[in-house]
This record gives C-alpha cells, sequence and structure tokens, in this order.
C-alpha cells in the first residue's frame, strides 16, 4: 500500500527504517542538483557580487569584528549545507524552487 502512495509514508506514525546504502544511489542526482544551485546562486551572492561592485575581493580586517563576522559566515554556511543535504537526501530534491523536494522533510533543522 505504500508503494501506491507514497507521501503515506511520511505521515503514517510507524515509518520503515531505511539504510543510508539504500538511499545515496537514489540521492545522486539530487545532490548534484544541490551543487550546482548552491555554485551558482549563494556562490554568486556571496563570492560574484562583491567581485564585480568591488573590483576584487574585500581583505578581512585583524579586528575582533572581522573575526565575528567569519564566525557568522562560517556559521550560516553550515546551516545551509546541513538543510540542503537535508533536501537532496531525504527528500529528494533541492533548495531550488524549480526543482523542489517531492517528499516533506521534517527532520534535521526541518524538525
Amino acid at each position: 500500500m505504500l508503494a501506491l502512495f507514497p507521501r503515506l509514508r511520511f505521515y503514517s506514525k510507524v515509518m520503515a527504517v531505511v539504510s543510508v546504502h539504500a538511499v545515496m544511489p537514489q540521492a545522486l542526482g539530487p545532490i548534484l542538483k544541490t551543487i550546482l544551485f548552491t555554485i551558482v546562486v549563494p556562490g554568486f551572492v556571496t563570492v560574484g557580487a562583491p567581485y564585480l561592485l568591488f573590483g576584487g575581493l574585500p581583505a578581512p580586517g585583524r579586528r575582533p569584528l572581522s573575526w565575528l563576522g567569519l564566525f557568522c559566515i562560517v556559521i550560516g554556511a553550515s546551516i545551509y549545507f546541513s538543510c540542503a543535504w537535508e533536501f537532496a537526501v531525504r527528500g529528494p530534491g533541492t533548495p531550488a524552487p524549480i526543482a523542489p523536494t517531492k517528499l516533506l522533510v521534517v527532520s534535521g533543522l526541518h524538525r
């Protein structure tokens, strides 16, 4: 019955335990699409746009505020990569609106 209604698997109280090795071959396409989306959209916003606007990448200073900014960038990037991984493996889909997840992601930070 779960094969006929794939979304029923998410909303039922009894969920089958699926090994990571069974999920990874199916998630290879969404993982590659997520990597491409990450390079194009967030990559352009964080690297490409400042490079075009300033004629190069600004060098960070050695003040405490620069270290705080770097810390915030690392935390934000780790949150994004964690969510993108959940979208690709559990979804399967991408954070991109043109290739959304096929299933509702209710694990990880989306819980």
